[in-house]
């Protein structure tokens, strides 16, 4: 890699980071990067022939579900109501009290799933898989598809949507951002 970008790049997160000045603003800050790395790879993968796609799948869905937090995570900073110090979107979803669409609450909760996959698949699991694998079984837990990288899509551009504005009106650079990748209305 030329010493040029990684010196730009440099340059750019140290501008991000003096502009973060608040809690908030730090998590959403990382959120905006997990999620826009997670859209990328999602791209790539979906835009590349099957054996690409399964290379990058389960770390794209990783991506979502660990920006996900951090966005949620940020709201929760915002409106003072703290945050969770564990992994889980369904308790950090129920923090904020905001009316999800049921959908949603679906989508959230196998976004959910996915944040097992940080790590390698123990012998178990393996044993598991190959045991599904077996007997014919046509859906593995935890199986994966270029819909649900779509749904995960899709389920980011809801909650920024049903984000409070003054919200996103404080955190405006991050947000415009954000809507270079997620299509924000």
């Amino acid at each position: 890699m030329p010493y040029g970008i990684l010196e730009e790049g440099l340059k750019t997160t140290m501008s991000w980071i003096k502009e973060c000045r608040t809690e908030h603003e730090s998590f959403l800050d990382s959120a905006a990067n997990y999620l826009t790395a997670a859209e990328h790879l999602s791209k790539l993968s979906m835009s590349r022939e099957k054996v690409i796609f399964a290379y990058y799948m389960y770390p794209s869905a990783v991506l979502y579900c660990h920006g996900t937090e951090l966005y949620l995570k940020a709201l929760c900073i915002w409106e003072h109501k703290g945050y969770l110090k564990e992994h889980d979107l369904i308790k950090t979803v129920k923090k904020l009290e905001y009316n999800i669409d049921s959908n949603k609450i679906r989508d959230i909760k196998i976004l959910n799933e996915f944040y097992k996959y940080r790590y390698p698949l123990s012998e178990k699991e393996q044993r598991k898989i190959k045991n599904a694998l077996g007997t014919n079984s046509t859906l593995l837990a935890g199986e994966i598809s270029s819909q649900e990288l779509t749904r995960f899509f899709e389920l980011i551009v809801y909650l920024i949507s049903i984000s409070p504005p003054d919200f996103k009106n404080s955190n405006n650079l991050i947000f415009k951002r954000l809507s270079e990748y997620f299509t924000l209305t």
